[in-house]
């Protein structure tokens, strides 16, 4: 099923099929790496869904709604979601463990970050 981008919500990931219009506007998408064949994700939408941001190679763009309605998409099933959204969460609200440490096992202090980021 082919929709316009502009139909996206945050988190949806496409790929470009074409481009609806081979305007000035349309050359200029192409040379931000909207081109067929990419693969797009809504990352952040204005609350008036006006505006939109989305990851196309590597580097977040925002598109004004009429500029992405001219980019056609598939959207894309995206296999790690669908194996999280799958998964139960535990039912002790506990976070799941960290499968680079041994069961049980706490980060040294040493390896504890501060508010700003900086080692302890």
């Amino acid at each position: 099923m082919v929709i316009p981008l502009s139909n996206t919500e945050p988190g949806d990931t496409v790929r470009i099929v074409f481009l609806s219009n081979e305007g000035p506007m349309a050359g200029r998408l192409r040379d931000l790496g909207f081109t067929p064949g990419a693969t797009v994700s809504c990352v952040l939408q204005g609350r008036k869904k006006n505006i939109a941001a989305y990851l196309v190679r590597n580097a977040v763009i925002a598109l004004r709604e009429g500029d992405s309605r001219l980019i056609m998409a598939e959207p894309v099933e995206d296999s790690a979601r669908r194996q999280a959204e799958s998964e139960p969460w535990p039912e002790s609200g506990a976070l799941p463990q960290d499968p680079a440490l041994p069961e049980g096992e706490i980060l040294p202090e040493s390896s504890a970050l501060s508010e700003s980021g900086a080692r302890l």
